[in-house]
């Protein structure tokens, strides 16, 4: 899986957070750097 640097949140402070990749051929994302919250979690297990 390839997967396409999209950006990086221009508040982030250290380097080391919330960057964003794509994988181009689902459109899936893939988020580093941050934890979903309890009500973000529940939406994506209803999704799959």
């Amino acid at each position: 899986m390839d997967l396409t640097f999209v950006g990086i949140d221009p508040e982030t402070t250290g380097g080391g957070s919330a960057t964003v990749w794509v994988e181009e051929e689902t459109a899936d994302l893939v988020l580093q750097g941050k934890e979903a919250n309890a009500l973000l979690k529940e939406m994506i297990g209803e999704a799959e």
